[in-house]
């Protein structure tokens, strides 16, 4: 069997990320303005921050057996929390090997595997997929159950903090420790019902955010609301919670609007806390040249 490592160019976007198809019920929640004035003690908490960022190497791994070439496509991405303070805890790192539909996988696990994992450390974990067709699906929806692995693992050691994920809050039985803490999603993509799209501006409770909309899938009961930024961008704010959800999403639209600035090129919507934190992500993951160096060497023995 042949064994080559050719140069590519790399590009993976995972900014336009679409939020999983859910089977969901909704209807626009009917809030007593009288609640937008109650005090509560919101107004004081901290919060915390949880992302993921990807990236492609530009290599492939090409080899040859019995005259027929497979191709693979190496990814990297890291996870991790970050505080108000700038302090960050949890990184980790991931390597992602995608190979083609076809490929024989005892092949690569006898030939291909024990060469990759003498590079990895004990701060990075190797994920190998085997269906290059809907790579880009498996590695994003992976990225995504890192995250709220994460902060389902966390949410019980930050006390009364609100910890925010990049994304919509998933409604699923395996992350409980979410559904009874204080968890916020912020979608900057997301798929509802055109008709409903629409006609958000009808369904305004105040000038910067919609009324509360309540969603429930077995059981689980999810609220959101729309939230208008500057440059006329909208983005939906999704949290659990089963009382005084007025008065909460008031409090989560005032500190969104101020963390939303015109700094970068997914302004307004990519709020500052997130921003910083993927910066910080992609700084873990560092240079690229020290993984592509290593593969090299192991995959050649060079």
């Amino acid at each position: 069997m042949k064994i080559q490592i050719i140069e590519k160019e790399s590009k993976f976007e995972d900014n336009d990320y679409i939020e999983e198809n859910e089977e969901t019920t909704y209807e626009v929640f009917e809030e007593l303005p009288e609640l937008a004035e109650k005090e509560e003690n919101e107004e004081k908490r901290d919060f915390v921050f949880i992302d993921g960022v990807i990236d492609e190497l530009p290599i492939k791994i090409l080899f040859t057996y019995e005259g027929e070439e497979f191709i693979s496509d190496i990814f990297i991405s890291s996870v991790g929390c970050g505080f108000e303070n700038g302090k960050m805890i949890f990184p980790k790192i991931k390597l992602y090997i995608t190979f083609q539909k076809d490929v024989i996988k005892s092949i690569v696990e006898e030939n291909i595997k024990p060469k990759l994992e003498k590079i990895t450390e004990k701060t990075v974990d190797m994920v190998f997929i085997y269906d290059q067709r809907i790579k880009r699906k498996i590695i994003l929806d992976k990225l995504r159950t890192d995250e709220f692995t994460l902060a389902n693992n966390i949410i019980k050691d930050i006390g009364s903090k609100v910890l925010v994920l990049d994304g919509n809050l998933r409604l699923e039985e395996s992350f409980k420790n979410i559904y009874e803490n204080y968890v916020v999603g912020i979608v900057k993509n997301f798929s509802w019902p055109e008709e409903f799209i629409k006609n958000i501006e009808k369904h305004r409770f105040s000038e910067i955010r919609s009324k509360l909309i309540f969603t429930e899938k077995k059981g689980k009961k999810r609220f959101s609301f729309f939230l208008w930024l500057k440059k006329s961008s909208i983005v939906r704010v999704d949290f659990f919670r089963d009382s005084n959800q007025t008065v909460f999403a008031n409090f989560l639209a005032r500190k969104i609007s101020g963390w939303a600035q015109n700094i970068g090129d997914r302004a307004p919507k990519n709020i500052t806390p997130i921003r910083i934190l993927e910066k910080r992500l992609r700084d873990i993951i560092g240079n690229k040249t020290f993984y592509i160096r290593d593969i090299k060497r192991n995959i050649l023995n060079i």
